[in-house]
Order: structure tokens, then sequence, then C-alpha cells
């Protein structure tokens, strides 16, 4: 029997939400796609296919992007501030 390939453990809501949010902070802040891309060191094209559903950042990625925006990476799976069950309270600056 061949191997089983990895499974990836985000769900196409949870990539939605994602993306909804990183473009949403985008957006909110009037940056273009190149500039924000350019900012965090990513090339145009991985930032929009993040933003397109295409795609999703490594952990690694994940932790850097969270940092950049600044808030913790609950805010890109969890619809509402607070509604994290390992992070309590709202949190400043939210995607």
């Amino acid at each position: 029997m061949p191997p089983r390939p990895p499974q990836d453990p985000f769900t196409k809501r949870d990539l939605a939400h994602f993306a909804s949010r990183l473009r949403k902070w985008r957006n909110g802040r009037g940056l273009m796609l190149k500039q924000v891309a350019n900012e965090f060191g990513v090339a145009e094209a991985t930032w929009s296919r993040w933003e397109k559903q295409e795609r999703f950042p490594s952990p690694a990625k994940l932790r850097l992007l969270a940092e950049f925006i600044g808030v913790p990476i609950c805010c890109f799976f969890y619809p509402e501030p607070g509604s994290c069950p390992h992070c309590p309270g709202n949190h400043q600056g939210k995607p």
C-alpha cells in the first residue's frame, strides 16, 4: 500500500478566513500588494496567493507574519477578538 500524502491541517474555511483577514489588514492600511510583500520580504506572487486562498504560509512564516502585522496568530483563525480559547481578552491591532 503506498504511503498516504501528508494531510493539510487547515480546512478551506481556515484558509478563507486567513486570506480575508490578511487582505482586510492590507487594504485597511492602504498598502499596495507589491509594497507589503516587499516590506515583509516575500515575492508579490506569494502574498497574492495567500490573499487568493491558493497557498498558506509555513508555520515559521505565519509566526513572522503575525509579528509583522502586530497580532497573535489566533487572530487569523478566530472570527472575533477574544474568541480564541487560548488567548484571553481582545487584541489590539486585529487584522
